[in-house]
């Protein structure tokens, strides 16, 4: 990877901490802690010949970071590194020692706590990666946590540490820390400031996995064709298939809209939509966020008191060469639904299924662009699903939990 993209996306992340949308890992129940500073594990550096296994480089490896105080006792963090550092005229992009570290390294150290998502340390979890030093190489790393949770790596980078976590019991998490911080003085002497900053990372607990009908999201490989267009049409999610007489489907878990139409070029113009209907009175669906560094990217529930809406669209017009309309719904994001609802006489919910669908979902030439999970236990909003099986289609595995 070249300098100029190294320094682009350092540049990316650094706005993303400062604004506060940077995080790192797992999801929002973790608390901003400083009561424990000293990590006491070492980094053992193996390879260090070889290219670093920059785990986490992928798209979606950044995610919820969750500062501590660092131990120089100034009580700074990463929302405000900018604390103890000087800021750069900008008419300088960089100190001479911050270029000789973006060529050769320098030596970078932050502690991590690794916490589950019930706030409690979780020892001895495998901390796995690489320092970036340039030239899509570097040095790669492993070490654990201690009896607390903690774990300090140290060693020379020139731009980024990438790691993964991992325990028996646990979900994945995915890690990346950008020491280079353009824009700032943040080289002295050797040593990325701010040195050994603490972050609290969240190792997601495998609770309660269930079997269900699951149609896995392949980001476009494997589009559901609808039987015609421009007009809703029921899908039972259980079934895997349209309602009769499109297919074999029993239950109206969802109607589908789907549009397309090409312009010009068909590759580049054209129309597209799906459209989402609920006609049960409970049913519904609601947009949350990924947990896109952990391997289990959704809450462990849905939530039973949300706002599910009834309607919703994806759209993209670029039919005429403009881009009039783009709100496909992101990768980064995932939907909860709440289908086949059952009310009393008085109209309250006695009963549901709840489901969930990761992003993206759009319409294209092929089809609608989407996958889903479903579990079909009655009244249960449990979202954790079972890896190892499938109700939908046994031999179709390997999918995100």
């Amino acid at each position: 990877m070249t300098f100029a993209v190294y320094f682009h996306v350092s540049l990316a992340v650094i706005l993303m901490i400062a604004s506060g949308h940077l995080r790192c890992h797992a999801d929002d129940t973790g608390v901003l802690r400083g009561d424990e500073r000293d990590g006491k594990t070492t980094t053992k550096v193996v390879n260090g010949n070889k290219p670093a296994d920059r785990h986490g480089a992928e798209e979606g490896a950044v995610g919820v970071i969750k500062p501590m105080f660092s131990d120089s006792g100034t009580g700074s963090s990463l929302l405000d590194f900018d604390h103890g550092l000087n800021k750069l005229d900008g008419r300088v992009g960089a100190t001479p020692e911050m270029r000789v570290a973006w060529r050769r390294g320098a030596i970078g150290k932050i502690t991590l706590r690794v916490i589950d998502d019930a706030g409690n340390p979780v020892p001895n979890a495998d901390v796995k990666g690489g320092f970036y030093v340039g030239d899509d190489k570097g040095v790669a790393f492993e070490t654990s946590t201690d009896a607390r949770g903690y774990a300090a790596i140290e060693g020379r980078c020139a731009s980024d540490m990438n790691c993964r976590i991992d325990k028996q019991g646990f979900y994945r998490t995915r890690f990346v820390y950008r020491f280079s911080k353009p824009g700032y003085d943040c080289v002295k002497e050797g040593r990325w400031l701010p040195w050994n900053p603490m972050f609290e990372v969240v190792l997601k607990r495998r609770v309660n996995p269930v079997a269900m009908y699951v149609r896995p999201n392949r980001k476009g490989l494997t589009p559901l064709v609808p039987p015609c267009s421009d007009q809703y049409i029921g899908f039972d999610l259980e079934k895997g298939d349209w309602v009769r007489p499109h297919g074999d489907g029993i239950h109206h878990d969802i109607y589908l809209r789907y549009e397309y139409k090409a312009g010009s070029k068909q590759s580049l113009y054209y129309r597209a939509a799906v459209h989402f209907m609920f006609t049960n009175k409970h049913d519904g669906a609601y947009a949350m966020t990924k947990d896109s560094s952990s391997a289990f990217q959704s809450d462990y529930h849905a939530d039973t008191n949300a706002v599910y809406s009834k309607e919703m669209a994806y759209i993209y017009d670029r039919l005429t060469g403009v881009v009039r309309e783009s709100s496909k719904f992101p990768e980064s994001g995932y939907l909860v639904l709440r289908v086949r609802s059952k009310t009393d006489r008085a109209g309250n919910l006695i009963s549901a299924h709840y489901a969930k669908m990761y992003g993206p979902i759009a319409a294209g030439a092929g089809g609608i662009y989407m996958g889903y999970y479903f579990n079909h236990n009655e009244n249960d909003p449990n979202l954790e699903a079972d890896t190892t099986r499938n109700l939908l289609n046994p031999v179709d595995l390997g999918f995100d939990p």
